[in-house]
């Protein structure tokens, strides 16, 4: 069976009104909290919200899991408790 695949990404508000789902931006292969990719740069964007992304069968799946100012480790949020119980999210992350 194929391993599942989870994506974290970082919903944000840009200063022009969007609100894009952003790469997550790693440093030394841990979680930079607030920053993400844009336009090739790293930016802090304080106010934006972690998202995981992952599939259910067919369906993707968005869901809430921690502000980058939160204490939350992204595999543990009470957001996503029935895919990490079940064992999806550890094997995944």
């Amino acid at each position: 069976m194929k391993s599942p695949v989870v994506r974290l990404k970082l919903h944000v508000r840009l200063t022009d009104g969007r609100r894009p789902y952003l790469d997550r931006l790693l440093a030394n292969n841990k979680l930079k909290p607030g920053f993400a990719m844009h336009d090739g740069k790293p930016v802090h964007f304080p106010d934006g919200v972690y998202h995981l992304r992952y599939l259910i069968g067919t369906r993707r799946v968005w869901s809430v899991s921690a502000t980058p100012s939160s204490h939350w480790p992204p595999n543990c949020h009470p957001a996503a408790p029935d895919l990490y119980h079940t064992g999806g999210l550890r094997a995944a992350l």
